[in-house]
């Protein structure tokens, strides 16, 4: 399924939830604007997050990042597909997790 960007959704505390697997669909507005979403996932469940701009022509240069429930990050991407970002994720334990 695909869904539009909710918002507001521009810090971690205001990340909404998303029920995987979901393509979404949105605007990077301004320069180091960052969008937030939260997602849940069991021990050993794998994710995968592809931004899909740059190679659409965009000029953006993204970047992905997985934190934990505590805030710190678990895993980076940035240009795996020329500017846009791959990553593969795999959940330690059980938890809400948030991709930025």
């Amino acid at each position: 399924p695909e869904r539009l960007e909710p918002k507001p959704n521009n810090s971690a505390d205001r990340a909404p939830w998303l029920e995987l697997p979901v393509a979404v669909s949105g605007v990077i507005g301004g320069n180091a604007e960052s969008d937030f979403f939260r997602f849940k996932a069991k021990a050993g469940e794998k994710r995968i997050f592809d931004v899909q701009a740059n190679r659409f022509g965009s000029p953006l240069d993204a970047t992905l990042v997985v934190l934990g429930p505590d805030g710190k990050e678990l895993a980076r991407s940035e240009d795996a597909h020329g500017l846009d970002p791959f990553l593969e994720f795999t959940a330690p334990a059980e938890g809400e997790f948030v991709v930025q």
